[in-house]
C-alpha cells in the first residue's frame, strides 16, 4: 500500500512560481501526494501589493522579482491539481493544518509539509530526497536545555518526526514556516496545533512589511506550545533540519514576510546571507535571477 503525504500551504502571497514548484516537484516511489491551499485571502488581494526593483544587480530583488512575475488565481490552482479550502485568517502559519483538520483525516496521511507560500525550492528533488532517503546527511540541532550546536548527522527516515528547513542558531526552536512532519508527531499533540498564544486577524487582507509588526498579537510565538512539548516529553532529538543556516537550505529560500529582500530578524541576518551567498557561488540560484 502507497504512503501519503499531504501538502498544506497557507494561501496569503499566492505567487503562481511557487504553486508551480511543488506540483512539479519528483514524486518519491511509494507515495501519494495531494495538495491542499488553505486561503486566508482572495489570490486577488495579492496582486500589485509587491514593491520590487527589477533593475538592479541585488541578489534578493533579483529572486523576488522572479518569484512574483506572476499573481496565480482559484482556477489556476485548482487546474495545477490544488484543493482550494477558504479558512478565517486566523493565526498565521500552522493555523492552516487545524483548518484542515476540520475537512480532512490526519490519521490518513503518514507525512504533512506544512508551509507558507513565499518560499522557493532551488530543487525539485524534495520529496524524494527525504521521503524515499536519497540524501545523505541532515542537521542535528544538539538537545533541550543543553548548548544548540548544529552538526551533521547521517540522514535516517526513521530517527525524525519533523524536519524544519533551518536552524535558529543557538536556540531550539522552530521557525514553522517549512516544516515536514509525521502522523505520530500529531498523534503525541492530539491531532491539532496549540496556537493560544497568538491573536486573531480576522478580516485583514493586507501583509506586514516587518518582523516585529505581529508581536503584539503573538504570531512571532506561535511555535511555543510545541517547543514546550517537545522539551517535557524529551522529543526534540526527533527534530532534524536541512540546514544550520537561518531561512535558507539547499533545498528552500524562505521569505520574511512574503519578501526575499526582507531580513527584520538581526540576530540571524549574516546567516542567512551567507546561506544564499553559499547557493549564489555554487550556481544553484543560476536558474532563478
Amino acid at each position: 500500500m502507497n504512503k501519503k503525504l499531504a501538502v498544506i500551504i497557507l494561501g496569503w502571497h499566492y505567487p503562481e512560481y511557487f504553486y508551480k514548484q511543488l506540483v512539479e516537484q519528483k514524486i518519491p516511489e511509494g507515495w501519494v501526494i495531494d495538495f491542499f491551499c488553505v486561503s486566508h485571502r482572495d489570490p486577488s488581494d495579492a496582486k500589485d501589493e509587491k514593491v520590487i526593483d527589477n533593475n538592479t544587480n541585488n541578489i534578493f530583488d533579483k529572486l523576488d522579482s522572479h518569484f512574483y512575475k506572476k499573481i496565480t488565481t482559484k482556477v489556476a490552482l485548482e487546474s495545477l491539481g490544488w484543493n482550494y479550502l477558504v479558512k478565517p485568517n486566523v493565526y498565521g502559519d500552522w493555523s492552516q493544518f487545524n483548518q484542515w483538520t476540520e475537512d480532512y483525516d490526519y490519521k490518513e496521511y503518514d507525512v504533512f509539509l506544512i508551509s507558507g507560500d513565499d518560499n522557493l525550492f532551488i530543487t525539485d528533488t524534495l520529496f524524494t530526497d527525504i521521503l524515499n532517503s536519497d540524501m545523505d546527511t541532515i542537521i542535528d540541532n544538539g538537545k533541550v536545555g543543553k548548548t544548540h550546536t548544529s552538526k551533521i548527522v547521517p540522514y535516517n527516515y526513521d530517527d525524525w518526526w519533523v524536519i524544519s528547513n533551518s536552524v535558529h542558531h543557538g536556540r531550539g526552536v522552530l521557525r514553522g514556516s517549512m516544516e515536514f512532519f509525521k502522523r505520530e508527531m500529531f498523534d503525541v499533540l492530539g491531532g491539532t496545533f496549540d496556537l493560544n498564544t497568538t491573536d486573531v486577524r480576522i478580516d485583514s487582507t493586507s501583509s506586514p512589511s516587518k518582523y516585529s509588526s505581529l508581536d503584539q498579537i503573538g504570531w512571532n510565538k506561535q511555535v511555543y506550545p510545541f517547543m514546550i512539548t517537545l522539551e517535557k516529553l524529551n522529543l526534540y532529538d526527533k527534530v532534524r533540519f536541512l540546514s544550520p543556516n537561518y531561512r535558507v537550505s539547499n533545498y528552500c529560500i524562505e521569505g520574511e514576510r512574503g519578501m526575499f529582500k526582507n531580513n527584520n530578524c538581526l540576530p540571524y541576518k549574516n546567516f542567512y546571507y551567507n546561506g544564499v551567498l553559499e547557493l549564489l557561488q555554487t550556481k544553484k540560484l543560476d536558474k532563478f535571477i
